[in-house]
């Protein structure tokens, strides 16, 4: 059984090259372009193994993700890696309980090893 992987990128061009590289890796799939959407798709029940969460995205950021659902209690169901230009604090990465960090820009090998480590 494949792992179930959500995406939350804004910028099309990297969602496009993750969600393709994560597919030839035989992965299961799910993007959303904003922290909204992917709370939207959890609360419909989608559950995935991994989040893969760019912290600045339009309408809801990936903090406000990481708050809201750390606050409902469902953020250790799945292993969240963070991928952005930002720097997360020690105390945000043990809060969150964030598996993985990668600065953006990202090589795509070292991206592929942490999802595989996961």
């Amino acid at each position: 059984m494949s792992k179930r992987v959500l995406v939350v990128e804004d910028e099309a061009d990297i969602q496009t090259a993750v969600r393709t590289l994560l597919e030839n890796s035989d992965y299961e799939v799910t993007s959303a372009e904003n922290g909204l959407v992917a709370l939207e798709l959890l609360e419909q029940g989608l559950q995935p193994d991994i989040l893969l969460l760019d912290l600045m995205t339009p309408s809801m950021s990936g903090y406000s993700l990481l708050y809201e659902l750390h606050r409902r209690g469902v953020s250790n169901t799945f292993s969240t890696i963070v991928m952005s230009g930002d720097v997360l604090t020690k105390q945000q990465i043990d809060l969150f309980g964030i598996k993985g960090f990668i600065s953006k820009p990202f090589d795509i090998d070292e991206l592929q090893a942490m999802i595989a480590s996961v």
